[in-house]
């Protein structure tokens, strides 16, 4: 099976500013840390939050964070948070400059449901609550203007809405209940606010174990487009072969760009690492980059899980 970007080539890109915004020299739309858009004259500063999982398996991952003004340079920050049932988690903060963790929760059974918890300071959350039980896996949310939405895969894409952003209930149907040709799943949901105030999910497929190897080298980042949050078109067209749970945010000029993980040659003797690209002005992506980390990643770990977001300056 063919697919765009069969093999992720990184490209020269031009300087963005931050986290691919604006150079500040002009006026541009935005939007502030919690999707909504505002008015802004510079760049902002994007924070990703991310796992360092121990790359022998053993041991607890740890939910990091690290800043970029390029969206593709970071410093990894000292502070650390782990549950021990976390896996894939997503980090906002919302218009009350509240913070928040939703993760999937795992236990010695598989999959727990949805954990969360909310701090004024991150990532210092406390001990996560489970809000959902049973089959609901690797959510994602974002502030709407009338609320919070929450992402997750469950028998295809599945969503909860909370007005306070703290608690959350299921809504009715799918916002996608098929997946795209060729597929067998859809997961991993991440949503961000393009500069027209519409939506894009970037969400994570995979083919039928009957033609793949059944591991992660097999997954393909889809997107879908929505005007609403809730209902939603896919693209049904593959933009990154061999890729895996994406993050999504929208920068300081309005600009959605997505992180995930690259499962590149070499794989699976060489770790998968992160990898971002971004959306041009006519909606495509641009060529895929590696994230580099300064000074590297602890010794006996590898990163995950890619969750960022804008902090505006």
């Amino acid at each position: 099976m063919k697919h765009a970007w069969a093999v992720v080539l990184a490209g020269l890109l031009p300087d963005l500013g931050a986290c691919g915004g604006s150079s500040g020299t002009e006026d541009t739309a935005a939007v502030d840390a919690s999707g909504q858009a505002t008015a802004s004259s510079g760049p902002g500063t994007c924070r990703l939050f991310f796992t360092l999982d121990p790359t022998t398996g053993q041991g607890k991952k740890t939910l990091r964070s690290a800043v970029s003004s390029d969206g593709f340079t970071f410093t990894i920050e000292e502070e650390t948070w782990s549950d021990a049932a976390m896996a894939d988690p997503a980090v906002r903060r919302g218009k009350d400059n509240v913070w928040r963790v939703a993760f999937c929760a795992v236990g010695g059974n598989g999959v727990l449901g949805i954990g969360f918890a909310s701090h004024a300071e991150t990532p210092f959350f406390p001990a996560a609550d489970l809000i959902f039980s049973g089959d609901y896996q690797y959510p994602d949310f974002l502030e709407m203007d009338d609320g919070w939405r929450m992402y997750f895969g469950h028998e295809g894409i599945g969503s909860a809405f909370s007005q306070d952003g703290l608690t959350y209930e299921p809504e009715s149907g799918k916002r996608l209940a098929e997946n795209p040709p060729g597929m067998a799943m859809s997961a991993d949901p991440t949503v961000a606010r393009r500069k027209d105030g519409s939506y894009v999910m970037y969400y994570k497929c995979a083919p039928p174990l009957s033609e793949s190897d059944g591991t992660p080298y097999s997954h393909v980042i889809y997107r879908a487009f929505s005007g609403d949050g809730l209902n939603w078109t896919p693209e049904n067209q593959p933009l990154v072969e061999h890729a895996s749970v994406p993050g999504a945010t929208t920068d300081a000029s309005g600009r959605v760009w997505v992180y995930f993980l690259y499962f590149g040659d070499g794989w699976p003797g060489k770790k998968e690492t992160i990898w971002a690209a971004y959306e041009n002005d006519d909606g495509s992506l641009s060529s895929p980059k590696a994230v580099e980390f300064v000074g590297g990643v602890p010794g006996g770990y590898w990163t995950n899980n890619p969750s960022p977001m804008l902090l505006s300056e």
